[in-house]
């Protein structure tokens, strides 16, 4: 298969590689839609101790695609299912996830490899954050885990009536808050943003259905 293989901070190279076999409790993708996060542009340029903490690696981690093979002892997803999958996986055991705050996991599982035309996916990840897709396309549920990420904080923020909400940031994984925001409250969403070439489709955004005032962005 091909792949972009990540070799150290600057350096990508499109390389060719076997084809993953799965272990037990793993399956393996083929990647049908991957996506470049602002994350990808940051390890690119510095390298992450964390994310990739061994190279080479195959890059990238925002991706949706179709299982080619699933490993002894699978039973969520079978041979063809569609799916997309989170980039990472909490251990379960440490105190931050055994008090429900898998996001501050002392072991967290980070994967890499949407860049690969095929990506095997370890057991734990499978168990936990694989989700198969009815008719969402691949392009769309790639956009999962970051999408998540933003409207978990929409509501874990508790808004109320009349608020008024800064969102940081005026890429696409705003806007979705932003929607949120002001459908499903009558807070107000105002983003704080520097001015760049996408000011223009931000500031285009409407709601549906539309608040009693549109939001604004401050530049």
């Amino acid at each position: 298969m091909r792949a972009v293989v990540f070799h150290g901070p600057g350096d990508l190279r499109d390389e060719v590689l076997p084809i993953p076999e799965p272990a037990a409790g793993e399956i393996v993708l083929r990647v049908d839609a991957a996506l470049t996060c602002g994350t990808d542009v940051k390890v690119r340029r510095r390298g992450h101790p964390v994310m990739i903490p061994h190279v080479p690696t195959v890059f990238g981690h925002e991706f949706a695609g179709t299982v080619s093979a699933v490993g002894a002892g699978v039973s969520r997803v079978r041979e063809g299912d569609r799916v997309a999958a989170a980039n990472s996986a909490p251990c379960g055991e440490c105190r931050p996830c055994l008090a429900r705050r898998p996001n501050l996991c002392e072991d967290l599982l980070f994967v890499n490899g949407a860049y690969g035309e095929y990506i095997a996916l370890p057991p734990r990840l499978v168990a936990t954050n694989v989700v198969r897709l009815d008719r969402v396309a691949a392009a769309r549920a790639a956009f999962a885990e970051p999408l998540a990420c933003a409207m978990l904080g929409v509501e874990r923020a508790r808004l109320d009536e009349g608020q008024t909400v800064a969102v940081f940031g005026h890429g696409p994984p705003w806007w979705r808050p932003r929607e949120n925001v002001a459908s499903c409250s009558s807070a107000r969403p105002v983003g704080a943003c520097s001015a760049s070439a996408r000011w223009g489709s931000a500031s285009a955004w409407t709601p549906r259905p539309a608040p009693t005032s549109s939001p604004n962005c401050a530049r």
